[in-house]
Parts: structure tokens; sequence; C-alpha cells
């Protein structure tokens, strides 16, 4: 199905069987983030300025389990270089990261995205 643009258009159901019609272009979700590395960013989002064990302590009551460092700190590096969050030299061993606008951004595209296709489900 296309719009008058030429858009393709998916038709779905939604869970109460009526038609969907979604013109994913609207959406502009993050293409290279894996779901550990979204999680990561709400928590920034809702923490303010934690230190990495605070992340992990969030993170660990989240998954309920224990997140390992070399989880952890890898993905807050990776966000880090794609501009999503700040990382601030705390002292010799302890950093604190903050969400960027760019990363809220991301959060607010996925948000939508999940608003359109779920909704209040």
């Amino acid at each position: 199905m296309s719009d008058q643009d030429g858009k393709e258009l998916a038709e779905e159901s939604d869970s109460r069987g009526e038609s969907l019609t979604l013109d994913y272009s609207q959406f502009d979700p993050p293409k290279d983030l894996t779901g550990f590395q979204r999680d990561l960013l709400k928590v920034l989002y809702v923490e303010e300025e934690p230190i990495g064990l605070e992340v992990k302590k969030a993170l660990d009551e989240l998954y309920r389990e224990d997140i390992n460092h070399g989880r952890l700190y890898p993905n807050l590096d990776e966000l880090n270089n794609k501009g999503l969050l700040d990382k601030r030299k705390v002292d010799e061993r302890t950093n604190s990261y903050t969400i960027t606008k760019r990363g809220v951004y991301v959060l607010e595209q996925e948000k939508k995205f999940t608003d359109a296709t779920v909704g209040d489900f």
C-alpha cells in the first residue's frame, strides 16, 4: 500500500483486530544500538549525572542480575563515542555520565515509534 506521495505504508492489525496504517519513514530510530545500550540511555535520562557504579546498580535492579563491568563500561564508551552521552572524570578511577541532547533525541524517537506501534497496549 502507498500514500499519495508514493511512500510505502504498512498495514497492520492492532490487538483489537482494527487495521492500522503506518508510514514508517516518519520515524528515525537508532539503527545501531542494542537493547542494552537503549536501556543505558534510559537510566542516564532518569538519573542525574550518575557515576559508573550507580549506572551498574540501576541496571542490576532492572535486569535482576549482576551486570558485568566488561559489559557495562565498553557500552558506555561506545555511547560516548557516538555522542549520545558525555563522560566526565570525577577522580582517578571514577567517571560520571550525562545523556546528551542527541541521546535524548534517540529516546524520543524510540518512544514515538513505540507509541505509534503498540500504543497503550
